[in-house]
């Protein structure tokens, strides 16, 4: 049986399941809410007490540990600074300029490789160039050269 609403349309088993069930009466009264557009809307005031601004908080200052020390130290007990600072400065400016000097060097060495591979590709272009046309001559003249003898053949 293919009973229409029968949720097994081509066996009986399902026939036999739809009439064995059982329709039950259940309240549904206590969860039954009324539909609205707006929800209930009510107005209640509040009053704040007025608070006071709390006073900043004091620096934190950590509590001494050990014995403080000093040591006295004059004017020129530690070094010159001028006359102690120029060798560091000349070696930081010679090894500078060295750096850059070398970088000046290794850019013009590229730039004359680049110069010498574009001459070196354009000479080759030219030799291959000449080759074709060579191979090209050849080719004319040994088929000049069948065509004549192909004529010959048929004269003689």
């Amino acid at each position: 049986g293919g009973e229409a609403g029968s949720s097994f349309p081509h066996s009986s088993l399902g026939d036999d399941l739809v009439n064995k069930q059982k329709n039950l009466e259940v309240n549904t009264e206590n969860f039954l809410e009324e539909i609205l557009d707006r929800p209930i809307e009510s107005d209640v005031d509040t009053q704040t007490d007025v608070f006071m601004d709390r006073p900043p908080s004091p620096l934190f200052v950590p509590a001494k540990t050990g014995v403080d020390r000093e040591t006295q130290i004059f004017e020129g007990d530690l070094f010159v600074f001028d006359s102690e600072v120029e060798p560091i400065l000349q070696v930081l400016v010679g090894k500078t300029l060295e750096q850059s000097l070398m970088e000046v060097l290794e850019e013009e060495e590229l730039s004359n490789m680049r110069a010498h591979q574009e001459e070196f590709d354009q000479v080759s272009r030219a030799e291959l160039a000449e080759v074709q046309r060579m191979e090209e001559a050849e080719n004319r003249k040994m088929a000049e050269k069948e065509r004549r003898g192909a004529q010959e053949g048929q004269r003689g």
